[in-house]
């Protein structure tokens, strides 16, 4: 291969690995791993937090779903006429001064609204940012569940995200699916990859260009 088209290459390959290198994963964040309690996360005071396949909100709620929606796992903050005050938290490594982005799906089974709260703190540390987020139950799980996210820049090499839930009495459940954290690449980063593909693309069509050689016997 030219050593050229080899640079452009392995220009490219480091820059989509540098956007890469400080994203940070969180430990069964689609609550789909079996064990003791929820593994990966810490649920604190009480025991009000645990893991549900969908199919369990059809005798008291008349759930609706795909049948691979019916059978996925999520947490419930339930059970939804007691007041909830338990908390579901973990701790991941960070890289202080580095933005992030928080996403999870949440929704609400049973007959009214919920307000999910989301907390970021340095590890043993204030916090760094929260937010909350209300939504009513249809106890159609294909509409049910939202996407939504928070960012934050990470003050320290850990960070930690908690979630509870408003500790209403009115009979409902909030649920939380599919949470995830990534880092954000700076712009220094994205004009990297930009560059490193573009010398991907001129490569080949260098290559593409170049007149067949012709041997003569």
């Amino acid at each position: 291969m030219n050593t050229w088209i080899k640079t452009a290459f392995m220009a490219a390959a480091l820059t989509v690995a540098a956007s890469g290198a400080q994203a940070s994963t969180i430990v069964n964040g689609n609550f789909e791993t079996p064990g003791v309690g929820i593994p990966g996360w810490t649920v604190s005071p009480g025991t009000e937090i645990f893991v549900v396949p969908g199919s369990a909100y059809i005798p008291c709620c008349g759930a609706s779903g795909t049948p691979a929606e019916l059978a996925n796992n999520f947490v419930t903050f339930g059970p939804g006429n007691i007041a909830n005050t338990s908390t579901l938290s973990q701790i991941f490594s960070t890289i202080a001064g580095q933005l992030y982005t928080v996403k999870f799906d949440f929704g609400v089974m049973g007959n009214g609204p919920q307000t999910l709260f989301a907390e970021i703190l340095n590890a043993g540390g204030p916090t760094i940012t929260a937010g909350n987020w209300t939504r009513t139950a249809n106890n159609n799980l294909t509409t049910t569940f939202g996407t939504s996210s928070l960012s934050f820049i990470a003050g320290s090499a850990s960070t930690e995200l908690k979630f509870k839930v408003d500790p209403v009495t009115n009979s409902v459940d909030g649920i939380l699916d599919n949470v995830s954290i990534a880092a954000v690449p700076e712009p220094a980063t994205w004009l990297m990859m930009i560059v490193g593909f573009g010398l991907v693309g001129g490569a080949m069509r260098y290559r593409q260009r170049q007149p067949a050689k012709v041997t003569f016997g």
